[in-house]
């Protein structure tokens, strides 16, 4: 039995993991400022409330960094934006474990078989990327802060080149063009909206991500551009489901721009994670190990799915189990923190 994701926190709060917001070499100076509490399993959407993301923070970032709550910018400053490809498979109908977590959102529920309710992946999910979509950097300049778009896979009545060629996935679901700058709420709408689908055409959302990061319109001069696929199957209903072929489409395609963007690889329960370490490998994604240190001290543990990491304990995918949320959120930021463009093997920064 694959041992759960959990997060062991130090004596700062999540908030303190949402503050890697930006791609500036932070190095080992970073700190960050007070936290709160640990965010809760209220989704923060349909007549829920939003995590609490504390005071703006600070980050000392040292030789070459930035001072995000309006000290002097060292030039150093990439922000990161993300295309997220998510999964929205009948199969994130799934209830999760046990009757004692509660969430509020909107057909995001199962009904168990005595009648109670139950919170499935894709509740606890939705909730998730709503509080991430939700924090951010404050006292900002809207073009210095990171961007999010969104769409889903797979979509009714798609083409044949849905498969083929990513059509229909190559635009996001939200915003109509490009990204919203985040902090922002504008998602939960469609968060709550969107419903399920039967299948998992991973090909078309793969191509519909490279489309997407690779258009010149997404590729923002002085930003970081990147991809994140969040799938809890295996592929399916395309004509290529084999993951060497999956890696193989994105390792060998440096985009239109001539520029390698990396996708990431986000798992959930269900999925077959030695399938997406290869596509996460073909990606670009590097190396992180299976215990994700973070910020504050603690520690993001098992990020690695069952059979899917090396000798050393590293892989490349990230597991975040039945999408608890304070889980999902520290993944997202550990992903914005190795997406740092000012680091050494960080993301490629686009040009201006």
């Amino acid at each position: 039995m694959m041992p759960s994701v959990r997060v062991v926190f130090a004596a700062a709060s999540l908030v303190a993991v949402t503050s890697v917001w930006y791609a500036c070499g932070s190095d080992d100076g970073s700190t960050f400022g007070p936290g709160g509490t640990v965010f809760e399993e209220d989704s923060g959407i349909e007549g829920g409330e939003a995590p609490d993301t504390g005071p703006a923070f600070e980050v000392d970032a040292g030789e070459g960094g930035l001072l995000v709550d309006g000290g002097p910018d060292t030039g150093c400053l990439a922000p990161v934006d993300m295309f997220i490809m998510f999964d929205r498979s009948t199969s994130m109908n799934a209830p999760l474990p046990g009757t004692d977590r509660t969430a509020n959102c909107d057909g995001g529920k199962t009904t168990a078989p005595d009648g109670s309710a139950m919170v499935t992946r894709w509740c606890s999910s939705i909730g998730a990327l709503s509080g991430y979509f939700r924090s951010g950097p404050a006292g900002v300049e809207e073009e210095k802060k990171p961007g999010a778009a969104i769409q889903f896979f797979p979509q009714e009545d798609a083409s044949a080149a849905a498969c083929s060629a990513g059509e229909g996935y190559h635009v996001a679901a939200s915003p109509p063009t490009t990204y919203t700058r985040l902090p922002s709420t504008s998602f939960d709408a469609l968060l709550n909206s969107t419903m399920r689908v039967n299948s998992t055409p991973t090909e078309g959302a793969l191509r519909g991500i490279m489309r997407f990061t690779d258009n010149p319109a997404n590729r923002i001069g002085g930003h970081v551009t990147i991809g994140i696929l969040i799938t809890d199957g295996n592929p399916s209903a395309c004509a290529i489901t084999d993951p060497v072929q999956l890696a193989g489409l994105l390792a060998g395609d440096a985009g239109d721009s001539g520029s390698a963007r990396r996708v990431y690889v986000i798992g959930m329960t269900g999925a077959t994670f030695s399938s997406l370490e290869t596509i996460a490998a073909g990606g670009g994604a590097p190396l992180h190990p299976s215990n994700y240190p973070l910020p504050d001290g603690g520690v993001l543990l098992n990020t690695c799915g069952a059979g899917a990491m090396d000798d050393a304990g590293m892989c490349r995918h990230w597991n975040v189990a039945d999408g608890d949320p304070a889980v999902f959120i520290a993944a997202l930021a550990a992903i914005q923190e190795q997406s740092d463009g000012c680091k050494p093997g960080g993301g490629t920064v686009n040009p201006k």
